[in-house]
């Protein structure tokens, strides 16, 4: 999968499809598939996948573990349909990883008995994501994730606009595609700026390591939407930081756990665009500070938020329930 999409767009292609493994011929023909295979454990990625496998779980006799994400937790919709499921689901499930202490948070409240949940953020490879130290003579900032109502990427151009009168030859590089990318489009043509935003497509992951090294800022304005949806514990901002980028994001779901103000980046208020302009300005026209941010960015990743110490935490509590 490239980069500038995410988990929101397998949502159709699920519910064209989970509602059959309800179905119970089928139930019965994976009950039997997995005993067939010697399986031992089922782990389902999304709240509403955990729902779907229960009822085939259950019938093998085998434990389920359920990794949330963010949109499977807080949007409207998705709790409209699957809330009440949900109690079922954490009921059976041996574990149930969490990305982000407000999400733990949240499903403490849901009545989630605590021994269950297992903080676990996706994590940044760092084999691919290594640190690189910047030259300092470029101005770009650089965007990396989905053209949707979460990430707000229609305030990252006005912010940048804002940008440009205090560093005119800044440029931002924006890359992903989704439901807001043709009116982004049309902003940063409104506000004169087809040769300072650049949009560059879904990327795959080896052109974002390139894109992260070429940038000097990376910028995320994540958003809690009118539906009550909000992000995880973004991996893009975990990448760039183990670069060595610091970013300016806001104060958002999982992201003040990843970005510490002030340290390896700024987090302003979400919908502050001033604040968020502010810092990037200040992060451009201060290279030694922008050098001593991404150090401390890159050192906080590899410390606290590797995809090897995902993977380790995730073996570590697979193997408990075997």
């Amino acid at each position: 999968m490239g980069y500038g999409l995410n988990d929101n767009e397998l949502m159709p292609e699920w519910r064209a499809r989970l509602p059959l493994i309800g179905e119970s011929a089928l139930q019965d023909k994976w009950v039997a598939t997995i005993k067939e295979q010697n399986v031992k454990l089922v782990l389902a990625e999304y709240g509403p996948v955990g729902v779907h496998w229960l009822p085939v779980c259950q019938k093998a006799g085998i434990p389920l573990l359920v990794y949330f994400h963010g949109f499977d937790a807080t949007r409207g919709d998705i709790l409209k349909q699957y809330q009440l499921k949900y109690k079922e689901l954490f009921q059976y499930a041996s574990s149930i990883f969490v990305v982000s202490l407000p999400m733990k948070q949240l499903l403490l409240s849901w009545g989630v008995p605590e021994l269950k949940l297992v903080l676990n953020p996706c994590g940044a490879d760092l084999s691919m994501f290594g640190y690189l130290l910047r030259d300092a003579t470029q101005q770009t900032i650089l965007s990396v994730g989905r053209f949707a109502a979460t990430k707000r990427p229609d305030l990252v151009i006005k912010a940048f606009a804002r940008v440009l009168k205090d560093v005119p030859k800044a440029q931002l590089r924006m890359a992903g595609a989704g439901e807001m990318l043709k009116e982004c489009k049309a902003l940063a043509n409104k506000f004169g700026l087809n040769n300072q935003v650049h949009f560059i497509g879904v990327i795959t992951p080896e052109q974002v390591v390139h894109e992260m090294h070429e940038a000097n800022v990376f910028v995320q304005h994540s958003m809690t939407t009118s539906d009550g949806e909000t992000e995880g514990a973004p991996v893009a901002i975990m990448e760039a930081g183990a670069t060595g980028l610091p970013v300016v994001s806001t104060l958002h779901a999982g992201i003040p756990e990843i970005v510490e103000h002030g340290k390896t980046g700024y987090l302003v208020p979400e919908g502050d665009v001033d604040a968020m302009a502010s810092c990037m300005i200040k992060l451009l026209q201060d290279s030694v500070l922008a050098q001593q941010m991404g150090i401390a960015a890159s050192q906080r990743i590899a410390a606290h938020f590797s995809l090897a110490q995902n993977i380790r935490i995730l073996t570590q509590t697979i193997e408990k329930h075997l």
